[in-house]
């Protein structure tokens, strides 16, 4: 089961939806002990078949767990099936209900403003949300989110070497893990130096950046990022 697991987020990253549901599938019919939830298997599925286009379908198989009394997983499964499907406004509309349900965490205020960060302009908004948060009070990759934040908040106040420091030491803090979502997460992280690079003029070092990166946003609906970085002279 780890294995598939494993596999399947893989084939989902590099946009191999068919293999990923066989994966899903075996993962299933292997989950014999029920050591994970139906609601987590029933997401995985909807993530793949939101990346596939199916939204409506995804959403549809997914909306059984509606009910669920742990709330807190469904709405966090609920927003990465948006984020699957590229709909980042209705992700960050769920966002919203989830920080109210987890009472204002840090964790999810993180998530929030980095969302923000990422496909909005509400950046006050984000800095609020993460005003008062210290790195030390974050436990798991949330203290590497938080850098994040701020890093994306300085490329929008024009200050590029700074955001390009984080973002490096962000890169540095992940490179010796290598799980799918990390896999993920080093290639935007990636994305968004190419964008700082370029606003600094270094802009050999930037393309070679982006176009090895670019492959993977597209698949994965970077279409606001994308734009911003063709916008740089």
């Amino acid at each position: 089961p780890v294995v598939l697991h494993n596999q399947e987020q893989l084939a989902r990253l590099y946009g191999r939806y068919r293999s990923a549901l066989l994966y899903i599938s075996l993962w299933r019919r292997l989950n014999f002990r029920k050591t994970v939830t139906p609601l987590y298997l029933d997401a995985e599925r909807a993530k793949t078949l939101a990346g596939m286009g199916k939204v409506e379908q995804a959403l549809q198989e997914f909306s059984v767990h509606a009910d669920d009394p742990n709330q807190a997983s469904y709405l966090t499964q609920l927003v990465s099936i948006h984020n699957a499907a590229g709909d980042r406004k209705k992700m960050i509309e769920v966002q919203r209900k989830l920080l109210v349900e987890t009472k204002n965490s840090n964790e999810i205020r993180i998530d929030l403003a980095w969302s923000l960060m990422r496909y909005t302009t509400e950046f006050d908004e984000a800095r609020q949300l993460v005003a008062g948060i210290h790195s030390s009070n974050c436990g798991g990759l949330y203290a590497s989110g938080l850098r994040i934040v701020h890093a994306l908040i300085a490329q929008t106040e024009n200050r590029h070497e700074v955001a390009a420091r984080e973002l490096r030491k962000v890169l540095d803090e992940l490179a010796a893990m290598s799980s799918p979502g990390i896999i993920g997460m080093r290639a935007e992280l990636r994305a968004y130096l190419a964008l700082s690079l370029k606003a600094q003029g270094k802009r050999k070092e930037a393309d070679a950046l982006w176009n090895e990166v670019l492959p993977l946003l597209k698949i994965h609906h970077y279409e606001y990022l994308i734009d911003r970085y063709g916008r740089i002279a």
